[in-house]
Order: structure tokens, then sequence, then C-alpha cells
């Protein structure tokens, strides 16, 4: 077998955790076996955070996005593209990775179409049910295209599904049965608002909490996840309603912290629909509204359709419908919808993703000796 500690893989993921942690995760794998890796990501990102302490070659576009973005961005992207394209055409010229993995994002569509211009394979992966504008862009051109769910919107037939890449403190759960604690009527809930923490969940929920507290006499401990920027508002705003609750920033170890959750309320992006399917736990799934293709509510259904969560809408009955479910649950009917998600769970995902691009690797090699 062809040794590949000199080889370089780019993987090109950005922004927030739905992309940058199913990344990490191939890399992990190509790491066990010497492979040089080299990132590309974004500056507003969670990538510094996320790849401190790994032996990875940090790089940043200044790439954006255009859906949604405006009428003005919106007439200017061709030629952004353009420019873009060629940046990352000399980037890839002077790196020389022999492959390219691109994690969704419009960061991947300038490096995956220079790769299609240089010859270097590279594969596409898709973490939410309904295929990203950039995946739909290099679809055509990737060598291998990696799915999430089985009946994503908008692929290929060509596409292979086979769950979402989930770092290695998750795959170590494959054989561990759903956590519940035991705090006789105490439920631990967890609240997340997805890796830069989610503003209507922060300021909606204390409220929600305390209502329940006061009126209702159910007794909660929370831990609340709010994002970089809005640790101190919401500590002062569950001190301000008398309501108990350790609010952190971000979660290093969230594989523990999921098992310690009897009840998870959180957005429904794909990073997390997979993370709570790997722990086994049940949810409360509050979508983003204004997601684009509305993918975070066909994310959610997967788990609702199985009973393994219940979707609560952002709108004007969003407290009401919220208060009332949690008045109506016991600890049965959690454990139940914890069992249902952990039934749905995709393990070795990164394994199989890793093994196809050493695969190709080592193709390359060959070929290159031939």
């Amino acid at each position: 077998m062809v040794k590949l500690e000199k080889t370089k893989v780019l993987i090109c993921a950005g922004g927030t955790g739905g992309h940058i942690f199913p990344g990490l995760a191939i890399a992990e794998k190509l790491l066990d076996q010497k492979i040089k890796i080299l990132w590309m990501g974004t500056k507003r990102g969670l990538e510094k955070q996320a790849l401190h302490n790994k032996s990875i070659n940090l790089f940043f576009s200044e790439f954006k996005g255009v859906r949604g973005m405006g009428l003005w961005r919106l007439i200017n992207f061709p030629f952004r593209l353009l420019v873009e394209v060629l940046n990352a055409f000399l980037f890839l010229l002077k790196q020389r990775p022999s492959y390219v993995v691109c994690c969704g994002g419009y960061l991947t569509v300038p490096f995956g179409l220079a790769a299609k211009i240089l010859s270097i394979p590279f594969c596409i992966i898709e973490q939410n049910a309904v295929m990203g504008t950039a995946n739909r862009v290099l679809q055509p051109f990737a060598k291998t295209i990696f799915l999430n769910f089985d009946a994503t919107t908008y692929s290929s037939y060509k596409a292979i599904p086979v769950g979402n890449p989930l770092r290695k403190e998750f795959e170590d759960l494959v054989t561990t049965p759903p956590a519940f604690s035991r705090n006789g009527e105490q439920l631990n809930i967890l609240v997340l608002g997805g890796s830069l923490g989610a503003l209507f969940l922060n300021t909606r929920l204390p409220a929600c909490f305390s209502l329940l507290q006061n009126e209702n006499k159910k007794f909660f401990s929370i831990v609340h996840q709010v994002g970089n920027d809005n640790q101190n508002e919401v500590c002062e705003l569950y001190k301000r309603l008398n309501v108990r609750a350790v609010v952190k920033p971000f979660i290093e170890s969230i594989s523990d912290q999921y098992q310690w959750a009897d009840l998870v309320i959180s957005r429904s992006g794909a990073g997390i629909i997979s993370e709570l399917m790997a722990v086994g736990v049940a949810s409360v799934l509050v979508p983003l509204p204004n997601a684009i293709d509305d993918h975070q509510k066909r994310n959610a259904s997967i788990l609702e359709k199985s009973s393994a969560a219940k979707i609560i809408e952002q709108n004007t009955l969003f407290q009401t419908k919220l208060i009332s479910f949690l008045c109506s649950i016991n600890r049965e009917k959690l454990i139940d919808m914890a069992y249902k998600a952990k039934e749905l769970a995709r393990f070795n995902s990164a394994k199989i993703i890793s093994d196809e691009v050493i695969k190709e690797l080592h193709a390359k090699i060959g070929r290159a000796h031939v």
C-alpha cells in the first residue's frame, strides 16, 4: 500500500458548526492516516475555536453568499464568483492538494469549480434534507456526492446516503442506550440555538420557564447555550425572572451535555438533528423560519414523523404551544421519544467518506506511477 504522509487534502467548510463539525470528523480520520489537512474557512465563523489544537493548516476565504442578500449582491455576484474562482485556482496551484472535500456552504463553490478545472477530484457532503444551493451548483462536477438523509430534495440519483459525519465523541456512543437523569420529578432541559446561538430562543425561553415554574409548579434544571455574544443579556434575563439556569456561550463537551438532558429545545440544523439521533434524546425543534428552502423544517420533520421530536414553529403561538407541551410530558414519554430518535441514527459516516477519499488518493498515486 502506498504511503500517504506527504499527501494533502483540502477541506472547505466554514461559518456554522453544521458545516464545520462534519468536516472536522472527516479530517480526524484522515489525520490518523498521516495525511496533511488544509482547511479553507471564514473569519466570521467558528473555525478558529473548533480547530484549535488540531494539526490543521487554516486558511480564510472572503467569498460571501448571495441568496436572500439583496439585489446589488445578486447583480455583482457573477463578477465576484469569477474573481473567487481565480483566487481558488491560484490557491490550489500553490498548495497542490490531491483531493478536495466540500462540506456545503457558499465558500465551497469557487474551490469546487477550480478543482474541476485543475482535474483535482472532489466530493460534496449534503447535511440537510434539502440540498443547498452551493451543492446543487457543484453536484454535476463532483467525483462523489454524500447525503445525510435518504430522500434529499434536489440530489442526484448518483448520490450516496451515508448519514452525517460525527465527531469521535458521538461515534463512541454507537452501542450506548439513551441516558436519562434520575432527579425524581425534575427534568433536565438543554437549550441549543445552533453553534452561533439563536436570538428567538434566547429571548423567549426564559419567560416560558418562568411561567411553568410559577403557575404550573414544573421543576426543571436548565442549561442554555446562547452563542458567544449573548451570555450577559440572557443571564440577566433569567435572573430578573427568578429562574435558575446555567448559561454558556459555547459547549465544548456537547455529547456529555446531551447525555445529561432529558429534553433538548433547539433549532433544527442538520448537525443538531444528527447529534440528537446519535445520543438518543427527546427534543422540541423550532425551525428557523427564514432558512433557505425551509430546510430546517424538513430536517425536523424527519424526527417528528418518527415520534422522536415535537415541532413548534416560531410564531405568536410559540409560548402557548411550548408550555402546553411541557405541561403534558412525563418521563415515560420522553424515554419513548429518545429511543425512537436513537433508532434513526447512522454511525461510521466519517469513516465511509474518509475511506472513499483514501481510495481515490491511492488510485491517483497509482496512475501517476504508470
